[in-house]
This record gives structure tokens, C-alpha cells and sequence, in this order.
């Protein structure tokens, strides 16, 4: 991971408001037709479900789905409905270059064998 030259940035926030999202982790996916190939298949084809889903469940601000990057760790992809429950700033807002955040990426990339520049 280059630190530098990506250009990244981490930002961490904290919701004002409770959020209700799809839970994609359990088997919501085989009861509706699908699998979990939503979290680790192709994108458009997750891309569609997440378009359907959005049109079948107005009440929802987002997605649970599991990483197929991290032991499929819990992830949350939000949409814009989510908005009344973002913060006007965030908790945390740093470049993956800034000093400060070289010690909080060490051990992330350790696990997953990133080489940090």
C-alpha cells in the first residue's frame, strides 16, 4: 500500500440518528433468490440487487453485507437516505500519508500482507 502517492484518506464517523439496514449476512440472501455471491460475486449483478432492494425496501438506509475481503467481517454500504443520520463533521479525517495514521495501518496491513510504503 502506498501511502503516499494513492492519496488516500480515513474518515471515521459516528451516526446522530439510528440507521435501518438489510441484514445481508444471515440467509435473507437464499430466502430471496440470490446467495452470497452478492458480497463476493460480480459487482453488477450486486449492483442490481442493490437497486432492487433499494426500490422493495423504502424504509431502508442501507446494507449489512459481509466482506469477501475480510473474513467476512460485517461492512455497511449506505445510501442516500442514510443522510439524516450523518454527522455534520467526522470523529476522524486523515490521509493515509499523514504521520499519525502510519501506526493505525502497521498491523492491518501485516494481516493481510500489504507491503506499507
Amino acid at each position: 500500500m502506498d501511502r503516499v502517492c494513492d492519496a488516500h484518506t480515513w474518515v471515521a464517523f459516528a451516526t446522530v440518528a439510528d440507521l435501518h439496514l438489510l441484514d445481508l449476512t444471515g440467509n435473507w440472501p437464499t430466502r430471496a433468490g440470490s446467495s452470497m455471491v452478492l458480497a463476493s460475486g460480480p459487482r453488477p449483478r450486486a449492483r442490481l440487487w442493490s437497486m432492487a432492494i433499494y426500490d422493495a425496501y423504502p424504509d431502508m438506509d442501507g446494507l449489512l453485507y459481509p466482506s469477501s475481503m475480510n473474513k467476512n467481517e460485517s461492512c455497511v454500504a449506505l445510501y442516500e437516505r442514510a443522510r439524516r443520520a450523518m454527522p455534520r463533521y467526522p470523529v476522524f479525517n486523515r490521509t493515509f500519508s499523514d504521520p499519525a495514521v502510519l501506526g493505525m495501518l502497521k498491523n492491518p496491513c501485516a494481516l493481510l500482507g500489504y507491503k506499507l510504503i
